[in-house]
């Protein structure tokens, strides 16, 4: 579908919701939360389709900006999996988390690696990197720190939104 046929659709059934909502003698804070609780819902679905979308299928660049349509360079997700493993060490410090997400850096690491590196090192017992466990394990840490990043600051968001909901509509205000 086009973008002007999506934003059309948009607004048509945004507006046959709020004719409805009028229709049926909404108050204006019965609409507004019932909006912040969909933007809620459903924005953090989306956020966890698109993080478990990239794990499964084991997208190679999925995580970082792969949707823009320029050509750039991207990182390799095991670097992108350092950097996270260095702000994770600057967040929290030295923990079992850390160490277990340590681990992780380190198989991905591993797991990404030319065949023949692998082989050098005495690593030839470790599976392919094009089979589903080898992408699965590679973007597993840029998964784990996407989900805890994103868990953290769009539920924030919307508990600080709620907030200014919450003084602004304290009063019953009427749509009709």
């Amino acid at each position: 579908m086009s973008e002007k046929k999506e934003i059309f659709l948009g607004l048509l059934i945004f507006s046959l919701n709020f004719v409805w909502a009028v229709h049926q003698h909404w108050s204006a804070t019965d609409l507004v939360w019932c909006l912040w609780i969909s933007s809620l819902v459903l924005g953090y679905a989306y956020i966890l389709t698109t993080i478990l979308g990239i794990l499964l299928r084991g997208d190679k660049g999925g995580f970082m900006g792969s949707g823009s349509k320029k050509r750039r360079a991207k990182a390799p997700v095991p670097v992108i999996n350092v950097f996270f493993l260095m702000a994770l060490l600057f967040m929290t410090g030295f923990s079992k988390y850390t160490f277990y997400f340590f681990v992780f850096v380190v198989v991905s690491i591993l797991l990404s690696l030319p065949r023949e590196y692998q082989q050098r090192l005495g690593l030839g017992f470790l599976p392919n990197k094009d089979t589903f466990i080898s992408r699965f394990l590679v973007n597993f840490p840029a998964a784990i720190f996407m989900l805890g990043f994103f868990t953290f600051h769009f539920g924030m968001f919307h508990f600080v939104h709620s907030i200014f909901l919450n003084g602004f509509f304290l009063t019953n205000c009427s749509l009709v």
